[in-house]
């Protein structure tokens, strides 16, 4: 058998023995050769490599063979990550492979901040990526008067927006910004100007019904503009129209 063979068999049973067997792994740890010389990583979109080696932190002198929950811990308690793992690579070199919490909103916090699904701000720069999402309105009345929403009411708001993208992918990508109204009741607003309105939960049979008479009213009534579409009455659907603005 040749040496390199030899060799490669002699790591991949060391490899082995220091996943199956914590006290070779505590050997192995204290083998100078096996020092962390890299750290890399993989899987980041927004945040990048240097950001993820300072949150994970890996101290100077650490060895492959170091137990790496701690590591992974620290790098889990950042708010842009939502998983992390971390493998090894003989001699010296971590992969540190994340996934990224992915922004479907933007919050003003007073300037605009991205949030996830669960409603959890990111420290994601919006103008550095080029985000175009959805802005959701910090209170419950989008005209700035009413109280701020609490973190539950904020999670459920931005839950809408991942709601309506499963009913309608493209009145999803056509969404401006939404807010809860005084009542509770959900507003989204389309880029055209025309405001939903609904209670949770919204159906795709009850989108439809209003989008449906939304293209009557326009087919019929070229000369106004639909302000609003009201989808909270059971069996019927309220279209309000601008008064006296032409399209």
């Amino acid at each position: 058998m040749r040496k390199g063979m030899r060799l490669l068999l002699v790591v991949t049973f060391a490899m082995a023995l220091a996943v199956f067997a914590p006290s070779f792994r505590e050997v192995l740890s204290g083998i100078k050769a096996f020092e962390v010389s890299e750290v890399a990583v993989e899987g980041n979109r927004y945040l990048n490599a240097a950001e993820v080696r300072d949150a994970v932190a890996i101290p100077d002198g650490a060895n492959l063979w170091d137990d790496l929950n701690a590591a992974e811990t620290r790098l889990r308690a950042h708010p842009g990550i939502a998983g992390v793992r971390i493998t090894r690579r003989i001699p010296g070199r971590l992969v540190v492979h994340v996934t990224e919490r992915e922004p479907v909103a933007l919050f003003p916090n007073p300037t605009l901040v991205p949030l996830d699904a669960e409603g959890v701000l990111l420290p994601i720069d919006p103008a550095t990526h080029r985000l175009d999402l959805p802005l959701v309105h910090p209170r419950r009345d989008p005209a700035g008067h009413g109280p701020l929403l609490t973190a539950t009411q904020l999670r459920a708001l931005v839950s809408e927006l991942s709601a309506i993208e499963g009913l309608d992918p493209k009145v999803a990508a056509t969404l401006s910004d939404v807010a809860f109204d005084l009542w509770g009741d959900v507003m989204v607003r389309l880029e055209s100007g025309v405001t939903l309105v609904y209670r949770i939960p919204l159906t795709a049979r009850r989108l439809q019904e209003g989008l449906a008479v939304l293209a009557d009213i326009r087919e019929r009534h070229p000369e106004r503009t639909p302000a609003a579409v009201d989808l909270r009455f059971a069996d019927q659907v309220v279209v309000r129209l601008s008064p006296g603005r032409a399209r």
